[in-house]
């Protein structure tokens, strides 16, 4: 089975599922490794789904959620993010986050080009979701709507003082890569199936936050969160009331600056970080939540 963490316990499900896998080129001209999970019956898709994986991840952690939303007439499709999973460049490097909002933009169009007419929703979680807001500021009536999972949106205050910014501004030239702390999988989720899968992934970054890389998220932060209030289109927010990793007020912080008329903020007080990944109560309700929300937004089928 193609890498990633999902339980492999359905197999009427799983037939009902194409995934195909390809590589494309970034806009540096490195390789991307992109999948593409779609039913077999095309005529009858409902919209486009773009999912934007996290720092030190890759997209075959998708493959339950993509597989649910396959089953709702979506297609769902994405690349992992250069320097990580099975895509090219130095692993878990970033020089400007901007690179990555381009290859997001680049590979939406390319799909979206191939299914003309129908809508496009960008998902995003973690460090992931800080792209898909980026990547929507950019161009936000190329999409349906936005779905945030744990997103990062504001730094942990007491990782990011001023101190250790200017600090990290005068090393990063001489070690652009150093590596300050780590993730650990219990911040992730708090299944622990699914912890000791995740420890068995080759293909997961499990070094530290490289100085570079650090440097590049904060200074992407720091330009969404002045146009937070310029966001208008349709917007989901999920955040786990236990997430040590992205700070759930930054996701309050979003509900209450955004200007959409249709967006909705929804906390799951004992969950983690990684929501379609924590145990298997929360992971269904918010498969629940996230298929409901973009069945109310397309055109209604009988599934």
């Amino acid at each position: 089975m193609e890498s990633g963490l999902s339980r492999d316990n359905n197999n009427c499900l799983r037939d009902e599922v194409q995934l195909l896998t390809e590589e494309i080129e970034s806009c540096s001209g490195l390789n991307l490794f992109a999948r593409c999970w779609k039913p077999k019956a095309e005529h009858e898709l409902k919209g486009l789904v773009f999912i934007s994986h996290g720092f030190g991840e890759h997209l075959g952690w998708y493959d339950e959620l993509a597989r649910e939303m396959v089953r709702h007439r979506f297609l769902v499709f994405g690349h992992d993010h250069l320097g990580h999973g099975k895509s090219g460049g130095k692993r878990a490097y970033i020089e400007r986050a901007e690179d990555y909002v381009n290859d997001i933009l680049m590979h939406a169009a390319k799909v979206k080009n191939q299914y003309t007419g129908l809508s496009m929703f960008l998902y995003g979680h973690s460090m992931g979701g800080m792209l898909a807001v980026s990547t929507a500021l950019r161009n936000q009536t190329f999409f349906k709507g936005l779905i945030l999972e744990g997103p990062l949106i504001t730094p942990d205050p007491a990782q990011a003082t001023p101190l250790r910014i200017f600090l990290a501004n005068l090393l990063v030239y001489f070690l652009p890569e150093m590596q300050l702390g780590h993730i650990s999988v219990e911040q992730v989720t708090s299944d622990q199936e699914v912890q000791a899968r995740i420890l068995g992934d080759k293909y997961r970054w499990t070094g530290g936050f490289k100085l570079i890389t650090s440097l590049a998220i904060l200074r992407c932060l720091g330009e969404i969160r002045c146009k937070l209030n310029t966001i208008s289109l349709p917007i989901l927010i999920l955040h786990g009331g236990n997430d040590s990793l992205c700070q759930p007020s930054g996701s309050h912080t979003l509900y209450q600056e955004c200007t959409s008329m249709d967006k909705a903020l929804k906390i799951y007080p004992r969950a983690s970080h990684h929501l379609i990944l924590e145990e298997l109560p929360t992971r269904q309700a918010v498969f629940h939540e996230i298929l409901s929300w973009l069945n109310k937004r397309t055109d209604s089928l009988e599934i």
